[in-house]
């Protein structure tokens, strides 16, 4: 039933290089078409106060489905709002997802495209789904917890994006007219300057030292475009899955690069697969961490699942 729904739009107008205005104002009408009457749409230039807007939204007039229509990033904003929201609040809040970003990784796979965009909006199918929750110390010592819904990652992928979030005018260029080429680009430039990371790693209670070039943890296998691992892994199956790569040359990175964009990845030399429920990383420096596309710098992180915490649209 979607008659006690109460909904809104948050549309990211600054994303994709500032191309999400022109692809939201070309499928507006079609997306409100599936929408009940009195859904409202708030249109926002960053930078904007998500979090005083959702907070005013849920607890004062009540919406109870929020549907952020941006990138990967505006979107685990959004998440960890309400998330937060619904834990302090002991709400039941719903999520959806339209995606006029760059990559869009939130949104693979996906059933409803609306002129080659992909929506997970459909009110009469929800799963409620895993997150993980990664807890942190950055750079300033500070304690961060933070939810993610798609992926997060270590070394070279995470160094990958924080270069595809600067936006050099190569990196402006290319991910104005060819996304997958911006990504492989900023790919193969990371894996020419990368650095293997000494790290302490801890799972299933058992500890050891690694040499790490690339780590993924998972709840969704498409990483970054078309790259995507052929770990089986559901957003409601309870688990994380955690990708290795352990102390690799640049030439075998970029055969993983190779690999991942024919959704390969297990089986190979130095890379290694499981599913876990929780992780533990310390390290002797600081090393880019990527949560659903956004960078930090971090020293040690805990990783672990919560299993079906919010109900997500698809």
């Amino acid at each position: 039933m979607t008659d006690n729904r109460k909904i809104i739009i948050l549309v990211n107008l600054d994303c994709n290089n500032k191309k999400a205005s022109k692809k939201w104002f070309a499928i507006a009408d079609k997306v409100l078409s599936k929408f009940p009457p009195g859904t409202k749409v708030i249109e926002y230039h960053t930078p904007f106060d998500i979090k005083q807007c959702l907070n005013d939204k849920i607890l004062q007039e009540k919406i109870n489905c929020v549907i952020s229509a941006g990138g990967d990033g505006s979107a685990n904003i959004i998440m960890n709002e309400l998330i937060r929201l619904q834990n302090d609040n002991r709400l039941e809040l719903t999520m959806g997802f339209i995606g006029i970003g760059s990559s869009n990784d939130i949104l693979k796979p996906c059933e409803t495209i609306f002129d080659g965009i992909r929506a997970k909006i459909n009110l009469n199918k929800i799963v409620k789904t895993d997150l993980g929750v990664a807890s942190y110390i950055d750079q300033n010592n500070k304690p961060i917890k933070r939810y993610f819904i798609a992926n997060s990652s270590i070394g070279v992928g995470a160094t990958a994006n924080w270069l595809f979030n600067q936006e050099n005018i190569v990196i402006k260029f290319l991910k104005s007219r060819w996304i997958n080429l911006a990504i492989t680009y900023v790919t193969l430039k990371s894996i020419l300057n990368f650095k293997n990371y000494q790290i302490e790693v801890q799972t299933h209670s058992k500890r050891q030292n690694l040499i790490v070039s690339h780590m993924s943890i998972i709840k969704n296998p498409h990483i970054s475009g078309n790259l995507k691992f052929d770990q089986e892994i559901t957003p409601d199956d309870g688990n994380l899955g955690l990708n290795i790569c352990e102390n690799m040359s640049k030439w075998e990175l970029i055969s993983v690069m190779m690999d991942l964009k024919k959704g390969k990845f297990s089986g190979k030399s130095k890379r290694h697969s499981c599913f876990i429920k929780d992780l533990q990383i310390k390290t002797n420096c600081l090393i880019p961490l990527e949560l659903d596309g956004e960078i930090e710098l971090i020293k040690e992180i805990n990783y672990k699942i919560y299993p079906k915490a919010i109900n997500i649209l698809q």
